[in-house]
């Protein structure tokens, strides 16, 4: 059993990502997270995680999906937006928190998106269109295959402003594979990729409970950082539900630093937004994948 310091964590962070208030500008109603990584490297398994946190405790009456979840037998081949739907009790005690009004049905959904896409198979990130991602061109639904050359025209938007775009990039890396240079290469990739549009990104090290008894998760992770250049609290070890048959759903220590790991990105997303709302132009660190002068985000593993 989970000692009650972990619970009462793990219970401040669902707070504060339940209570999330996405206010940077009317232009751009919530923040859009991607998940990226190898494929089976844990992105639909972080995406059903934080489903299952949310359900279990009775925050959700529905999930909205933006398209269709389609998979060739475990692997996601369609762009999949989802978002959440708190209860009717959630919207009230919200409303109340902040002395407004919450009776619509936009009030009811949560200000942010998760877009869970197909892995990389090797070290190429235009082989998912990357690109036609980042800039909220390709739709929810959008089929995807192996290649560069898998645009749907009637997926694609011919327009897209800053509301379409990605805000914040999730990278998943499975623990015993972060070593291997065809996974390191894409992370690199990513990084510079997101660098060239100053997007903020952090990294999902997932699959840790697979490290052998000698292996440290905390050398695994600094040994990361160091080989595909980013800091090593932009890091974040997760288990998964699903991934782990030991694991019982409702357990602090699994949950805690999931919602850390999403709160950040919710954290580096309205930073993101808020310095390109600013007249003055933003000091970006490519090694932190966030501005540079953004202070260190509450529940920060490190």
């Amino acid at each position: 059993m989970a000692d009650a310091s972990s619970a009462e964590v793990r219970d401040k962070l669902l707070g504060n990502v339940l209570g999330f208030s996405h206010n940077v500008t009317s232009i751009i109603p919530l923040v859009n997270v991607l998940l990226a990584g190898a494929a089976g490297s844990g992105k639909s398994a972080l995406l059903n995680t934080l489903h299952t946190i949310f359900m279990v405790r009775g925050h959700l009456s529905d999930i909205v999906e933006q398209g269709q979840a389609a998979t060739d037998g475990q692997m996601t081949n369609r762009l999949f937006k989802t978002q959440f739907k708190l209860n009717q009790s959630d919207v009230a005690r919200l409303a109340e928190e902040r002395g407004v009004r919450l009776d619509d049905r936009a009030a009811h959904i949560m200000p942010w998106s998760l877009w869970d896409t197909m892995g990389f198979h090797d070290a190429n990130l235009d082989s998912i269109n990357l690109r036609a991602m980042l800039s909220g061109r390709m739709l929810s639904g959008h089929p995807l295959t192996q290649g560069g050359d898998n645009e749907d025209k009637h997926f694609l938007r011919d327009n897209p402003g800053p509301q379409h775009a990605v805000h914040c990039v999730i990278a998943t890396v499975a623990a015993p594979q972060a070593k291997d240079p065809v996974v390191q290469q894409n992370i690199i990739q990513l990084r510079r990729r997101l660098h060239e549009r100053r997007t903020p990104y952090l990294v999902a090290l997932t699959k840790i409970d697979l490290l052998g008894a000698d292996v440290k998760v905390a050398d695994v992770v600094r040994e990361l950082a160091h080989d595909v250049g980013i800091r090593a609290c932009n890091i974040y070890p997760v288990e998964l539900y699903g991934e782990n048959p030991d694991v019982v759903v409702g357990d602090p220590k699994i949950e805690t630093p999931v919602l850390r790991l999403l709160w950040a990105a919710l954290c580096a997303a309205e930073d993101r937004l808020r310095h390109s709302q600013a007249a003055e132009p933003v000091s970006f660190d490519a090694a932190v994948g966030v501005a540079a002068d953004c202070p260190k985000y509450p529940g920060s593993p490190m």
